[in-house]
């Protein structure tokens, strides 16, 4: 039973996005900003115990990535006899996010209630179909992607430890296609530089390129947001959870992290 004091704090959160527009002047300018302490509670939302349940949910996805490359880890992959629908590796991924590897959880909008309550306000607030991904190491020493962009706009909630961030003034130009180009690092020029601590939002603008340099454990909240104008975008982006649902049997191992 959510307590009415708690249910008070999470009313207001559409309200906190909301008031981002005029706040922001997102009317005028897509730039990237800080909100320092956005999220007070924002370990109701994301703690170490949310990946026990992502981990034991047969909708959420993993990606791994290598601390010397900065390349994803190939996951292997089962294949239960009955069904013949691929599962990622479970017992894989539980081993290397306990031994520090840094991991991505994604289609964990519809994870948990307050998850669930979070999408919905950004929704509300903002004419967008968005997802949560959850960013995370138990290591000192893992690490994130190389500087990359994204196509969504991006929210990023810290929620556990704190992660530096650079986000760059160089984009993709609209007149392209979103692809992975060959990037000279030498040419990226930091537009913000930032350290995120627990309850802290940032921002960035679609295609634009950014890195995370984290040095502790740590978790936070992706929140990519892709417009409800851009149908055919929202297309190819939008896992279809109808379809996961229907195909995938239920995990009856439990596994830990």
């Amino acid at each position: 039973m959510v307590s009415s004091h708690r249910y008070v704090i999470m009313a207001g959160i559409k309200e906190k996005f909301s008031n981002l527009i005029k706040e922001q002047n997102l009317n005028f300018f897509d730039d990237p900003f800080v909100v320092k302490n956005f999220l007070k509670n924002v370990e109701d939302y994301l703690n170490w115990n949310t990946l026990n349940e992502a981990i034991n949910n047969d909708i959420v996805e993993w990606e791994l990535i290598d601390k010397n490359t900065k390349e994803k880890i190939p996951i292997p992959w089962q294949l239960p006899f009955w069904l013949g629908t691929r599962q990622q590796d479970k017992q894989f991924i539980s081993d290397q996010i306990n031994n520090g590897t840094t991991f991505v959880s994604v289609n964990c909008c519809i994870l948990n209630t307050n998850l669930k309550s979070l999408v919905s306000d950004i929704q509300e607030a903002f004419p967008v179909a968005c997802d949560i991904h959850i960013y995370g190491s138990k290591g000192t020493n893992s690490k994130s992607f190389k500087p990359h962009s994204d196509r969504p706009n991006n929210f990023i909630i810290q929620a556990i430890g704190d992660t530096d961030w650079i986000v760059f003034k160089n984009r993709i130009s609209s007149i392209l296609p979103y692809n992975n180009y060959e990037l000279e690092e030498e040419l990226l020029t930091p537009a913000l530089e930032v350290t995120l601590s627990p309850g802290d939002l940032l921002y960035i603008p679609p295609k634009t390129y950014h890195v995370a340099l984290p040095s502790m454990p740590r978790l936070s909240m992706s929140i990519p947001c892709i417009s409800l104008d851009n149908f055919f975008e929202l297309q190819k982006y939008l896992p279809k959870f109808d379809q996961v649902i229907g195909q995938i049997p239920v995990d009856v191992n439990k596994y830990e992290i």
